[in-house]
């Protein structure tokens, strides 16, 4: 992060992101009071750089007999890449959920049990049914009338043995 290593045990505090200093604040004052294991992730600013980068801060206080923290043993792991990457697939999960409750289509997604995995607004509305009410379920105890549910299972089954594209081989 760019703090030397002869620098003051707490200069690393004055480049945290000012969003995130209170969160570390009361972490390291309970870590410091109970003796318990601090463990954080935040913004640092990297000095060299001059760049924010995410940061996973996991310290143990050390204490001397009377009870006095000494020193901090733990260590600093630059999880950026992985904050970045989270919240990238985040973005994309609400954009493909946004959209999906707009659209007029009613649609379903079940996982390849037949369980109900996401289900929109449009279905809602048609069918009476709130997601959280149908979340899990299996579709055929809900949405498919008994006299369809052959004709439909023989449908979803042709679907789940179709290979996906990742299981073609190329023949060239």
């Amino acid at each position: 992060i760019g703090v030397e290593p002869d620098a003051p045990f707490d200069s690393w505090f004055t480049q945290v992101h000012t969003d995130d200093l209170p969160g570390l604040q009361a972490e390291n004052s309970r870590a410091t009071g109970n003796g318990t294991v601090l463990d954080i992730t935040l913004r640092i600013l990297h000095l060299h750089r001059q760049q924010w980068r995410w940061i996973r801060v996991v310290s143990n206080p050390e204490r001397d007999i009377q009870g006095n923290v000494t020193h901090y043993n733990g260590f600093m792991v630059d999880v950026t890449d992985m904050v970045e990457a989270s919240q990238a697939l985040k973005g994309e999960r609400d954009f493909a959920s946004a959209v999906m409750d707009t659209v007029g289509a009613l649609v379903v997604v079940l996982d390849s049990t037949g369980r109900v995995v996401q289900f929109n607004r449009a279905c809602e509305q048609a069918t009476g049914y709130t997601f959280e009410e149908v979340r899990g379920r299996s579709v055929w105890d809900f949405l498919i009338p008994p006299g369809e549910q052959e004709n439909v299972r023989s449908v979803f089954g042709e679907l789940k043995a179709t290979p996906t594209p990742s299981t073609y081989e190329n023949h060239w």
